[in-house]
């Protein structure tokens, strides 16, 4: 649902017949030595609840960061303004493809049109990497 009302500051205050579980994958290839974002865009009011991010492929040095984005500057910044960087130039390991896993402490409620940005900093020189990112969400009902 757009312009929500709903609100809870702890995750034991969500009431169930308020929300409904809405996740989402998605999945890329990073370029070698560039920069590459991967941006969700949201159609719905929803709590961020955490998210998982997959690699395969990775470098040492490679980096990840996750930053929530008003796309369209609705809460009155200007369009494209970071709201929140909860995860800031993450080091991601070589030795695993689950490298990140996020969890939000409270409920952080994100509007629709705001954008979640992951961005993969590659280090490589050749090799491209597959990343592939799960979000948790609860969709705001009202």
């Amino acid at each position: 649902m757009n312009n929500s009302k709903y609100l809870a500051d702890r995750w034991a205050d969500v009431q169930q017949d308020k929300v409904a579980p809405f996740s989402s994958g998605i999945s890329v290839t990073c370029f070698p030595n560039q920069s590459t974002n991967v941006d969700l865009v949201l159609t719905d009011d929803v709590f961020f609840q955490g998210l998982e991010v997959l690699l395969s492929g990775a470098t040492f040095g490679d980096t990840v960061s996750m930053l929530v984005i008003d796309t369209n500057g609705i809460t009155g910044v200007p369009p494209g303004t970071v709201l929140l960087a909860p995860v800031l130039n993450w080091n991601v390991e070589t030795d695993r493809q689950k490298t990140l896993t996020y969890e939000a402490v409270v409920p952080k409620k994100a509007l629709a049109s705001f954008t979640i940005r992951a961005v993969y900093n590659s280090t490589s020189l050749l090799t491209p990497v597959k990343m592939a990112i799960n979000y948790k969400m609860l969709r705001l009902l009202l």
